[in-house]
């Protein structure tokens, strides 16, 4: 369950860090902003989490599935805010 909970704070955390980065150097027309950048790169996160952790469960050293559904979720989350923003013009 401890893993669970850090799973859970890492993506609060980097989400407060993409709104703070993107209200200090904010998108312009034709530039990104920090902010946007940072959450750009969180579904490749979250996919490296998830398979790493994915691994730890079947080579069984890991218990705690949660963590492992935790990055699964904020995977599927991001690449469908992500598919969501593209297509959505």
């Amino acid at each position: 369950m401890k893993k669970a909970v850090f799973a859970f704070l890492f993506y609060v955390v980097f989400l407060l860090a993409c709104f703070v980065l993107e209200k200090i150097a904010s998108s312009g027309a034709c530039n990104p902003g920090l902010g946007f950048l940072l959450f750009l790169i969180s579904p490749f996160i979250s996919a490296v989490l998830f398979i790493a952790n994915g691994f730890k469960i079947f080579k069984g050293k890991n218990e705690n599935k949660i963590s492992a559904i935790i990055h699964g979720i904020a995977l599927i989350t991001f690449l469908v805010v992500f598919y969501l923003n593209i297509y959505r013009q």
